[in-house]
């Protein structure tokens, strides 16, 4: 089952690592790393850990998996998050789109709704923010807050 999915996760991960190759924005500073760095780096996190998963799955041959229709479920939905992230990010803000993203998938990954599992998912959210907008000075979209 984790072969299938990390095979169709790598796949997700290499379109969106061509697709955010292709993006260059207007303002660059030659030299300096820009916004359409962030998802090239994303996806090929994904991509190492998705193929990372499904090289896992095939180590363990003596146990029998199969594809069940919740996993692939979830990872429809995952993707279709994904998707939806990326088109309304412009309009809605990093601030408001991205703690709500990251904690929907931590509900779906983890099949539970707790508190203290937020907690470091809306840190990390918050410091990746910071990170972008104010060390390295990159247009993170403000959407109707700014």
């Amino acid at each position: 089952m984790n072969t299938v999915l990390g095979v169709g996760l790598f796949v997700f991960g290499y379109l969106v690592f061509r697709e955010a190759a292709e993006y260059v924005p207007d303002i660059e500073i030659e030299g300096q790393v820009g916004a359409h760095a962030f998802p090239q780096l994303f996806a090929g996190a994904l991509m190492f850990l998705s193929a990372l998963m499904a090289l896992l799955d095939m180590k363990k041959l003596t146990k029998a998996t199969t594809a069940s229709f919740a996993g692939i479920g979830a990872v429809t939905v995952t993707a279709g998050l994904c998707y939806a992230f990326w088109y309304f990010l412009p309009e809605a803000g990093f601030l408001v789109l991205a703690p709500l993203f990251a904690c929907i998938i931590t509900v779906i990954t983890t099949r539970r709704f707790r508190i203290m599992d937020m907690v470091p998912v809306l840190i990390v959210v918050f410091a990746v923010y910071f990170v972008f907008a104010n060390l390295l000075k990159v247009p993170v979209p403000k959407g109707f807050l700014g």
